[in-house]
């Protein structure tokens, strides 16, 4: 593979200074919202470093973007720590209300563009892709949210992510959705990914599994007063025991001065997404985080990567995960690389779970 070269690059990309020796370095890749990275490395020059703005590897598709930067002079290292660079989305808000009726790739890739690519460009400057028309068709509308929030929830809804794929060598920068591959033994089409001790591919890892903020029914209520406001209900419980949800869409109009008067039904639709919205917000948390061995059977990167659907048995503890690789932290350290696989949706913070209830 070769070994691992870290780019520090100014505002235009243009490389300011190159490292491959270094203490740490801790990538960590993400499916639901953008990665981070950190970096510890030694004797630098810190006059080029405080000009970096950017930072890339010649081994990683993500660029990342410096938000911290420290002189550790007793210990001779300097410190760099950022996000990659799909941060720079939530830069942006949706200040004018969005109507959107239509196929839920191009929709994210409508809202890219429309409010971070050709009207008022992050300061990364990513191109669109193509969309290849993913995830079925969505109508709803949207209005002072942040943008990298909203095109993250909306392509996870359909297990799909947002990237911004850098090559270094073009200085290309594409921003498009993309989706992680099934590698589950209920399909035949890719090869499998099965982790598990018994498999002698990694060693295992803490599980979680928590119902206590699920909810799967929810009272959306629109425009109207009193008996003459307008609910919605969207019911997800498929039989289990109701866990109801109150969501105020008060912000969704049926009359707008930019499209002609929604119908009833047309109105329904756009409350009822909003629902579905905020109940992938209150789901069931399943999740579990082996580390991969050096002798594993499967190599990262080649029979597995982020967003693929995979399986994880831990057959000692009677647990057996179906789930989507939601993270992958990798350390660089003294000449070895170790892979940390993240299975499943994190168990929430409190002031994630905070900042979603305020939001309500």
């Amino acid at each position: 593979m070769g070994s691992l070269e870290i780019n520090i690059l100014d505002k235009n990309r243009q490389l300011l200074h190159s490292i491959d020796v270094f203490r740490t370095l801790i990538w960590t890749r993400c499916y639901t919202e953008p990665g981070r990275f950190d970096l510890y490395c030694y004797q630098p020059d810190f006059s080029r470093l405080r000009e970096g703005v950017y930072l890339c590897t010649n081994r990683h598709k993500e660029l990342g973007r410096i938000d911290t930067l420290k002189l550790l002079r007793s210990r001779h290292l300097a410190f760099i720590s950022g996000s990659f660079s799909e941060a720079e989305y939530n830069d942006r808000i949706i200040e004018s209300v969005q109507d959107i009726n239509a196929n839920r790739e191009d929709a994210i890739l409508s809202l890219l563009d429309d409010f971070a690519v050709s009207a008022r460009p992050v300061p990364c400057r990513p191109v669109l892709a193509a969309s290849q028309q993913r995830g079925g068709d969505v109508a709803f509308q949207v209005t002072g949210k942040p943008l990298g929030d909203y095109v993250y929830t909306l392509a996870y809804a359909a297990g799909l992510s947002v990237r911004n794929a850098y090559d270094f060598p073009t200085d290309t920068l594409r921003a498009e959705v993309w989706q992680g591959l099934d590698r589950r033994s209920s399909q035949t089409e890719n090869p499998l990914a099965i982790f598990g001790g018994d498999e002698g591919n990694v060693r295992l890892g803490d599980y979680t599994l928590s119902t206590r903020d699920e909810k799967n029914v929810a009272w959306v209520a629109g425009e109207g007063e009193g008996a003459e406001r307008v609910i919605v209900e969207v019911d997800r419980s498929n039989g289990a025991p109701r866990k109801e949800l109150w969501v105020n869409a008060a912000d969704i109009r049926k009359e707008s001065t930019s499209r002609a008067t929604l119908t009833d039904e047309e109105y329904q639709e756009l409350l009822e997404q909003r629902g579905i919205e905020k109940l992938a917000k209150y789901t069931r948390t399943e999740s579990a985080a082996p580390t991969l061995l050096p002798q594993s059977n499967l190599v990262y990167g080649k029979d597995f990567d982020l967003g693929d659907l995979a399986e994880y048995h831990d057959d000692e503890a009677g647990i057996m995960v179906e789930a989507r690789i939601t993270k992958v932290v990798e350390t660089y350290e003294g000449g070895e690389e170790a892979v940390e696989i993240y299975f499943g949706d994190e168990e929430k913070k409190i002031m994630q779970k905070v900042k979603r209830e305020a939001e309500e």
